[in-house]
């Protein structure tokens, strides 16, 4: 399941398993054209497939709101190592 929620002081989204097991990814924001934006509004994350010669697969959420879709590689999303 999707949640938006603050841990610590930082918004984020809580994804969590059938087991109860979750993982909390901060609202980070995005790089584009040399500035950071949507810092605690928004979280963008690259997956680790790739969707073609330009493009791969990510992770947006924001309050309310999760999806996982091709974008441009030109943008620099954060990405959140998980063990296991």
């Amino acid at each position: 399941t999707y949640e938006w929620t603050t841990i610590n002081g930082v918004n984020g989204g809580k994804f969590t398993a059938t087991n109860g097991n979750y993982v909390f990814f901060p609202a980070a924001g995005v790089w584009d054209s040399g500035s950071q934006s949507s810092v605690g509004d928004n979280g963008f994350y690259w997956g680790s497939s790739p969707g073609g010669r330009y493009d791969a697969y990510g992770l947006y959420f924001d309050n309310g709101y999760k999806d996982v879709d091709l974008s441009n590689r030109v943008y620099v999303y954060s990405v959140r190592p998980v063990v296991g």
